[in-house]
């Protein structure tokens, strides 16, 4: 798997910067102009200008994998996302470590993003990704932590259970745990089969 995508997704189809948008974008959730710009400081420098910076954003966004979320939003492709992420996260832990702690430092003070980042899938996506860095039972502690905290205040659980079920995350221990919360929810509302 690895040749193939050396070989044929990003070494003959993109030069840089769009090879290292596109085999790091897809680490996250989605994003915007600004979130993008942030997330990657080291291809948005800030010698590049707005015109340089806007025309490269505009032709990201325009490749086949790129796809408008509406509101100027984006995403990688779901397929493209779940392959390179999974290869990032086991080959490349540093950098998926960098990617996200970056992207939980810089999404509450991002334009377009939510005021209030407990809100936002975006935020606990990247939550739940930086800490399997440091290990799967990281991430599990911060599923269960957020959801104790969604009860008592008026964080978004729902944002939080979005944020798991992400395709950069559908094979991991916080994954599976959401899975049997979200069962034992079922069958608690009586919505479950006996």
């Amino acid at each position: 798997m690895d040749g193939f995508i050396a070989r044929h997704i990003f070494k003959r189809r993109f030069k840089s910067p769009y090879d290292t948008l596109s085999r790091y974008g897809v680490l996250l959730h989605c994003f915007t102009m600004p979130l993008l710009t942030r997330v990657f400081p080291e291809v948005f420098s800030p010698s590049l200008g707005a015109i340089q910076t806007q025309e490269c954003f505009d032709q990201f966004i325009h490749l086949p994998h790129i796809k408008s979320l509406g509101g100027r939003r984006y995403k990688c492709f779901d397929l493209l996302r779940t392959v390179l992420a999974e290869e990032v996260r086991g080959k490349e832990p540093g950098i998926w470590e960098h990617y996200h702690k970056l992207a939980v430092e810089v999404i509450p003070t991002t334009p377009g993003m939510p005021a209030m980042p407990t809100l936002s899938a975006e935020w606990h996506y990247h939550n739940i990704a930086y800490r399997l860095s440091q290990g799967d039972a990281a991430a599990v502690a911060y599923w269960k932590q957020m959801l104790l905290e969604t009860e008592a205040s008026s964080m978004s659980r729902a944002a939080l259970i979005e944020a798991v079920h992400d395709e950069t995350l559908l094979l991991t221990a916080v994954a599976r745990e959401a899975q049997s919360y979200k069962q034992k929810q079922s069958i608690s509302s009586g919505d479950g089969c006996v």
